[in-house]
């Protein structure tokens, strides 16, 4: 992982000293510039494992620790911790105390036609439960990284108005950031990372 992450500083600082104009055709780089928020400190991520019952995926967590808390990410930029209920549909405040520990119910493979919720046999306030916000892909698009369940560690792409979710093929957080910053560095212009062809809309 050690190696990962160092070349995830290497190719971000190659990007920065390129300066983020050379990228601005991208969706959302305007938000973030490729600007990465300091780390945080290793108290605030176990004081929030502690309060909601859970250990974040350890890659991620990693990347909190060496890389930032957000900041330069697919779409808008990426959520610090801080902010990850903002896909949820209840409010903050209503959230319950095991939002978190609860298993997520999404899985790869679900359909893509309407009524796709009703596979899963949970309330709607729960899709999303076992989840946290990495970041926001315009509208009501969301990235989101399973904490909680038998996806542990997967990131997936939703829409909180109602359209089924899209696991994207990488299989951890790190391999889908890096994806993202290969796509940069090679110059394609990116609208709708992290989907399948089948899956743009």
């Amino acid at each position: 992982m050690e190696q990962q992450i160092n070349r995830i500083k290497e190719k971000l600082a190659r990007i920065q000293k390129q300066g983020w104009q050379k990228y601005k055709g991208n969706f959302g780089v305007e938000y973030h510039r490729f600007h990465v928020n300091p780390p945080i400190a290793e108290q605030d991520i176990a004081r929030f494992e502690t309060q909601h019952c859970i250990q974040l995926p350890a890659d991620y967590r990693t990347f909190l620790l060496e890389v930032g808390n957000g900041g330069a990410g697919p779409y808008c930029g990426l959520y610090p911790l801080e902010l990850w209920d903002r896909a949820a549909y209840e409010k903050p405040e209503n959230l319950p105390p095991d939002y978190l520990s609860q298993p997520c119910p999404l899985h790869p493979g679900l359909s893509r036609e309407s009524g796709w919720d009703a596979q899963l046999g949970c309330a709607w306030e729960e899709l999303y439960q076992g989840t946290i916000a990495i970041c926001n892909q315009g509208c009501s698009y969301y990235g989101l990284l399973i904490v909680s369940g038998a996806w542990r560690g997967r990131v997936c792409n939703v829409d909180a108005d109602g359209q089924a979710p899209h696991f994207v093929s990488d299989g951890d957080f790190l391999s889908w950031y890096e994806r993202w910053l290969d796509e940069t560095l090679s110059g394609k212009e990116i609208w709708w990372f992290g989907f399948d062809e089948a899956a743009k809309r």
